[in-house]
Order: C-alpha cells, then sequence, then structure tokens
C-alpha cells in the first residue's frame, strides 16, 4: 500500500518550470495538484545551489570516470566491431581539459551540500522530466518560451540532476501533449529514498486511474 501520506513537495523556481511549452507545464501542474490532493501533501518553493551548472557537469564527469581504463594505445587497439565514430568518440574524452573535470566535480559537490539542506524540509522534488514534448523526425528542434533549441540538448535539461548528485529519480505519465505525445512528471528524492518515490508515483498513478499510463501515443494506434 502506498505510505506518501502528507508528502512534502519542493518546487524550484525558475527554469524547470518556466521554460516549458506550456502544454507540458499544465499537464504537470495539474499532475502536482492530484498528487498533493491524494497524499494530504504541501506544496513548497525551494532553491538548489548549481543547479544551472548540473548538467554540464554529470556530463563531463560521466564521460571522465572510466578515463582512468583507456589509454591510446588500447584504443588504437580496438577491432573494426567498435565503429570509426565510436573510436573518435572514446579519443575525444582523452582531450578534455582536467580543469573542466574539476570544476564540475566542484558543481557536484556543491549541489550535493545544497540538496541535504533541501531533503530535511521536502520529501520529493518535483518539476517537468522534459521540457518539451518529442518533435517530429522531420523536425529535431522544440520551441521553449526561451527559443527554438535542438530537442536532444533541451530535453537533456533538466535530468542531469540525480545522475550529478547520485540521489534516486523516477518519471511518471501525467498526460498527453500536442498530437497525443506523453508528458512525464520527474520526481526526486534524497539517497535512500527510493521508497517514497514509489509511493508518490504509486499515489499519483491511483489519483489518476492510471489513465496517463496505460494510455499509447496516438501514433502507436497507426
Amino acid at each position: 500500500a502506498s505510505n506518501a501520506r502528507g508528502l512534502r513537495i519542493g518546487i524550484v523556481r525558475g527554469a524547470p518550470w518556466d521554460d516549458c511549452q506550456p502544454e507540458v507545464r499544465s499537464a504537470c501542474e495539474a499532475a502536482l495538484g492530484s498528487l498533493r490532493e491524494a497524499t494530504g501533501g504541501e506544496l513548497t518553493a525551494v532553491a538548489i545551489d548549481g543547479l544551472e551548472h548540473a548538467l554540464i557537469a554529470s556530463i563531463l564527469i560521466g564521460q571522465s570516470e572510466d578515463l582512468p581504463a583507456m589509454s591510446p594505445s588500447k584504443l588504437n587497439g580496438l577491432g573494426d566491431d567498435v565503429s570509426l565514430i565510436a573510436r573518435a568518440l572514446m579519443k575525444y574524452r582523452l582531450l578534455v581539459p582536467a580543469a573542466a573535470v574539476a570544476r564540475a566535480g566542484r558543481v557536484r559537490n556543491l549541489v550535493r551540500r545544497s540538496l541535504a539542506r533541501v531533503f530535511e524540509d521536502v520529501d520529493v522534488i518535483a518539476w517537468p522530466t522534459v521540457p518539451a514534448v518529442a518533435p517530429r523526425l522531420d523536425d529535431t528542434t522544440v520551441e521553449l518560451p526561451s527559443g527554438r533549441r535542438p530537442a536532444d540538448s533541451a530535453n537533456a535539461r533538466f535530468g542531469g540532476l540525480a545522475n550529478l548528485a547520485g540521489i534516486p529519480a523516477i518519471s511518471v505519465p501525467v498526460g498527453p501533449g500536442e498530437a497525443g505525445m506523453p508528458v512525464g512528471l520527474q520526481l526526486q528524492a534524497a539517497w535512500g529514498r527510493d521508497e517514497i518515490l514509489l509511493d508518490a508515483a504509486e499515489a499519483l498513478e491511483r489519483a489518476t486511474e492510471r489513465r496517463h499510463v496505460e494510455a499509447g501515443p496516438a501514433l502507436a494506434a497507426t
């Protein structure tokens, strides 16, 4: 049974909510209302230091953590089963400046300390999983309030925090967007609090009678 009664939900003001397509924001706000009502919870504004640097820091650290096991000779010795592009990308990672990786580590420490303080006051942090619904295959850009951006970079912006800080996160379907494409609400919790995410997700699914969980995009029907 769900155990998310009195759920304390943290809301980060700014880009995670403001720089989203209106249909994404409205679906996630409606889902938050349903979650708060279903759990008897409350919404609290919170701030995370260094959040604007979390994505690039997570990329830099993720690309460098296995570098100690690499060397130019090992990369040059890879067989033809590894594509030329893959080998080139591996070599590129060896050229990332150490200063950039060190700065990313400082961002991670800053973010972790800030999150530790935030999670003293809230159980979960909530924001849209991605700021835009999936674009068409023939147009790989998305239109946001801040302007038109490549979909790959725009839709990754809010997903780096959990990877960087090592906290658990979950994305819950909360409604269809343009052309019936799905929208997700991301919930994140403190280290070792995976169970509160599962309980919150279950409470939200029950509150919406699982209509978004079991729905398929209109494209799937064709």
